[in-house]
């Protein structure tokens, strides 16, 4: 058994939902072929839902000739159907289900962190939140697009940042 445990960001889940970025999916494939634990934090798990659900407002609007300046102005002004909703609720349920990803959320010592790692680091909340539930979940690799949450993330010195691509060749070594 691989003693790796891996944190994805929700940039990867979404590419694996989306079907946008094969080394995301080829990352996931491997991670659950050889079971290896994968986590995330219930914020990135909302995130995900969320940015898939403006993805879906947008292209209605755009569906009903909607110029796409308007849009993407409007994308934080959801009008999706209870179907919809239930529909994309329903996918990341499956999706976590599939992969075995399991969700963390943070206690009062983990937002602690939080707060602690937007000090030392001087990063957003939300990038903060991910790389304190990696902590705290004790991973050894937490895996993301972000190239400037990748920077951080390699200069805390508590965990190893890669991307999909490089956290799949890692794991094949």
């Amino acid at each position: 058994m691989n003693s790796q445990r891996i944190f994805l960001d929700s940039n990867v889940i979404l590419d694996i939902v989306e079907n946008r970025d094969e080394n995301s999916k080829k990352l996931l494939d491997y991670i659950c072929l050889n079971k290896i634990y994968c986590c995330t934090s219930v914020f990135a798990h909302a995130e995900s839902i969320d940015k898939k659900q403006e993805f879906i407002h947008i292209k209605n609007m755009l569906d009903n000739n909607t110029s796409v300046d308007k849009a993407i102005r409007n994308r934080g002004n959801k009008r999706l159907s209870l179907k919809q909703r239930e529909d994309v609720m329903e996918d990341f349920g499956n999706f976590f289900n599939k992969y075995n990803i399991v969700t963390w959320d943070l206690d009062k010592y983990g937002w602690e962190q939080v707060i602690e790692i937007m000090r030392v680091f001087n990063i957003k909340a939300p990038d903060s939140i991910h790389l304190a539930v990696a902590m705290i979940a004790e991973c050894t690799i937490f895996t993301t697009k972000d190239e400037e949450l990748l920077k951080v993330v390699k200069t805390s010195g508590k965990i190893l940042g890669l991307t999909p691509k490089q956290t799949f060749d890692y794991l094949k070594k």
